[in-house]
Formats: structure tokens, sequence, C-alpha cells
């Protein structure tokens, strides 16, 4: 699968730089303007990163760093603005009010889609969370699944557990 990024209208040269933490590594791909994605890549989507862009801090990335910093680090942090306009009207309302939930805390698929506005939308979250190209940033690691069961996750269920456990959600 290759890497999917917004890359209308670019600024400058789409740039890389490699979020070390603990499970694995979130990529950040940006451009001198905007975070373009982030991704938990796969050894083949790290080996196209790796060929087809450079390293580098940029404008677009620099933001989102700092996120990361600040939320490793436990301090309150906004996430940087993201470019949402690949998504439906239906998905940004449903990560919209994702990034609503407080850290440390979860929400259901379908307590998630009802907060939207998305009538029997469980289903529909689900699938939303799966197209999140901005993990942690919207943080789709705190969905879960009725019953307190965790449910998929994009980087790997390992990443959802370590994020969760990070923010005190999991024991």
């Amino acid at each position: 699968m290759a890497i999917s990024i917004n890359t209308s209208p670019l600024r400058g040269p789409v740039c890389y730089h490699p979020f070390r933490l603990q499970p694995g590594i979130l990529y950040l791909l940006g451009d001198d303007r905007r975070l373009l994605c982030a991704t938990f890549a796969t050894e083949r989507e790290e080996r196209e990163i790796l060929l087809r862009y450079r390293e580098r801090v940029s404008g677009g990335i620099a933001p989102a760093l700092a996120f990361l910093e600040s939320y490793f680090s436990k301090k309150s942090s906004k996430a940087p603005e993201l470019d949402l306009s690949a998504y439906t009207e239906g998905e940004v309302r449903i990560y919209h009010e994702l990034q609503k939930v407080p850290f440390g805390r979860t929400v259901t698929y379908g307590g998630l889609a009802e907060r939207a506005g998305v009538k029997n939308g469980a289903r529909f979250a689900g699938n939303t969370m799966a197209k999140n190209s901005f993990p942690i940033f919207i943080p789709c690691h705190r969905v879960i699944k009725s019953g307190g069961i965790i449910g998929n996750y994009t980087g790997g269920v390992h990443i959802k557990e370590f994020l969760l456990r990070h923010e005190g959600a999991l024991k």
C-alpha cells in the first residue's frame, strides 16, 4: 500500500521526520506549510518514505513535533491545524468530535458516531478511524468497541495499547 497524502497544493518539497516511540516509529510527512500525514509505516511504506522524501523538519512538521513532545510529556497542547479537505463532511464531523475526547478518556465507536450526529453509525465511525491520516493528532486510539474491547488500530493493537497506557486509560 502506498502512502496516501494530500498533495494539492504543495508548498515546497515533501519532507519526513521519524518520531521514535517505544513500540515503533511514527513518520511525519509535511511540506513547508502543513503536516500532510503521520503514519506508523509498514516496512514497504517505510522504504517508500526513505527513497522518495528527504529527512528534514519542515515548517509543516515543526508544530507537529512540538505537539508530540508535549503529548508524551503529558502536557496539555492543542494539535496543529490539520488539512481535512480529503475527507467527507461526515468524516470531518467524526474527527472533530473525537478531538474533543480528553487525554486519558475513551469513547465507543457508536458513542462517537452519536456525538457527531450519525445515527447507528458505529461502522461508519470505525471506517473513518481506518482512514485517519493523522494518528495521535486525531486520537483514534481513544475509540474502543462497546464492552471495553480495545479494537483495531492502523499501527497495530500494540501501539494502541501503548498510547492508552501512556494516557492512563488502560492499566
